[in-house]
């Protein structure tokens, strides 16, 4: 006689399996229904906010009025200041001694008549520093802690100064501890060595005084005779490239040359395809690359362009001059139109859609609009864009509040074939 075998589900191991078997079915569908969802067939980019810079790069030379010294550097030149500096008529510029060793005397008779000088004001002026003792320890402190910084930040230009206000400083501590110190000895030794040097030296130097004021520079790049006038005679761009392309030799022959005016040019040349951005009389802002956080304010002269050209002239002027502008000559600088910030695009992404609008007079027409295609939940679709900046890599366009153009955050779509307005992803 058979039995009839009944299982229990609701205790065997089967209907555990079953209820595992039956989650996972369930959670694998939550997950496919999800990725469905959220899957786009294209590769896309997150429309975000970027920041740029609407600027043309040229290429030109700068113009400025110059006075080279006569001064022949025939011997060894000692610059009082080697980097370009502002100066006033009559102020020391440099010394020419007729060699080497002339120059390494005189430079060390300097130092000890520097000596001397410190010593005999700290020897006249002894009371008075006894009387006024509370800012010494503090000053001391204060000069190590400059000349700290100065080594880090490879300004030894400044070493000196700072040693030279520090020794001051000691001396007038020693005063202090030792009020009956005295250096009459010491003065009198330095000024017998001084004298001792000083007749050793063959030459004593020929003395280089700025015969006028402004700017002066060591370098003389042999390009002082490109002036204004010889520049502008001809503002055709054959003309200013045939400046730019000539070969120029270096005059090391002079002491150095004086700029004698803030007012400057720059005559360059320019892309054509940027020639509606620029206007005759309007400010722009000019950076060079030597230093791109140096911003000069300079004024658009005078615009040479033919029609068909690939490339235009422009005439830049500006009364900036600073010790940054004293050495440029031939250079590459930018001319900033605009800072500002926008959607970016990329370039790949922006396709021309006929869009139909509706004229003032109520007429209906087809108008080429400028637009992306984006991923919509489950669709393509098709939004405008207002273009305010390009390049050959990408696009910015402005923020708009209007649904039909691109928004941020919106997902681009960066290519695909047959992309229309209202198709569906998949």
């Amino acid at each position: 006689m058979k039995k009839n075998i009944k299982f229990d589900f609701k205790n065997s191991n089967m209907s555990r399996v079953v209820a595992i078997l039956i989650s996972i079915f369930a959670i694998a569908y939550f997950v496919y229904q999800i990725y469905m969802f959220t899957y786009v067939p294209y590769d896309t980019e997150v429309a975000l906010v970027h920041k740029y810079t609407d600027q043309i790069d040229i290429n030109g030379i700068v113009l400025k009025e110059e006075q080279v010294l006569d001064n022949s550097t025939s011997g060894i030149v000692k610059y009082t200041n080697m980097e370009s500096s502002k100066i006033v008529s009559g102020t020391e510029i440099a010394t020419i001694y007729s060699d080497l060793n002339d120059l390494k005397t005189a430079e060390l008779v300097k130092q000890k008549q520097k000596q001397v000088d410190l010593l005999t004001s700290t020897e006249q002026k002894k009371q008075e520093i006894k009387n006024n003792t509370q800012n010494i320890t503090s000053n001391i402190k204060q000069q190590q802690v400059s000349f700290v910084q100065a080594l880090q930040e490879d300004n030894f230009k400044s070493l000196n100064n700072i040693e030279y206000s520090m020794l001051e400083q000691m001396l007038k501590q020693e005063v202090v501890i030792n009020g009956d110190i005295s250096y009459t000895q010491q003065i009198d030794n330095l000024n017998s060595e001084i004298q001792q040097l000083s007749s050793t030296i063959s030459n004593q130097g020929v003395i280089v005084n700025a015969p006028v004021s402004g700017y002066f520079t060591p370098k003389i790049d042999g390009l002082e005779g490109i002036t204004y006038d010889v520049a502008t005679k001809d503002l055709s761009v054959d003309a200013v490239n045939n400046i730019l392309n000539q070969k120029y030799t270096p005059d090391t022959s002079k002491v150095g040359k004086v700029i004698t005016s803030t007012n400057w040019n720059f005559l360059g040349i320019f892309d054509a395809k940027y020639i509606e951005k620029l206007k005759e009389g309007n400010d722009v802002d000019l950076v060079f690359p030597q230093n791109p956080s140096h911003i000069i304010n300079a004024k658009i002269e005078k615009i040479t362009y033919k029609e068909g050209d690939e490339q235009g002239t422009v005439l830049l002027s500006s009364s900036n001059m600073s010790d940054a502008i004293v050495d440029l000559r031939l250079e590459s600088p930018s001319i900033i139109l605009n800072e500002s910030s926008g959607i970016k695009i990329s370039k790949s992404a922006i396709r021309i859609m006929e869009i139909e609008e509706e004229t003032e007079d109520g007429k209906t027409v087809k108008v080429s609009t400028p637009g992306v295609y984006v991923s919509m939940g489950q669709i393509v679709k098709f939004k405008k864009i207002d273009i305010d900046f390009e390049n050959d890599e990408y696009a910015i366009c402005s923020v708009q509040s209007d649904k039909d153009y691109l928004q941020i955050y919106d997902e681009i779509i960066l290519e695909g074939d047959d992309l229309y307005d209202g198709k569906p992803i998949r």
